[in-house]
């Protein structure tokens, strides 16, 4: 398993954040099975954690 933190901002401060999430998580997909997507609101704003398994 792995943990992945997204900083959206970071990655396209004009895209609105939860699209930004999907593209990561659409990148990982090519290696790993992304198990789920989870924000980190009101911890974090624009954050979120993708979980993740390395594919068989």
């Amino acid at each position: 398993f792995g943990m992945l933190s997204v900083k959206a901002r970071s990655i396209d401060s004009s895209e609105n954040p939860e699209k930004v999430f999907r593209q990561e998580a659409e990148k990982l997909k090519e290696k790993f099975a992304v198990l789920q997507i989870i924000p980190l609101k009101p911890f974090e704003k624009d954050h979120a954690l993708i979980l993740c398994r390395l594919k068989k």
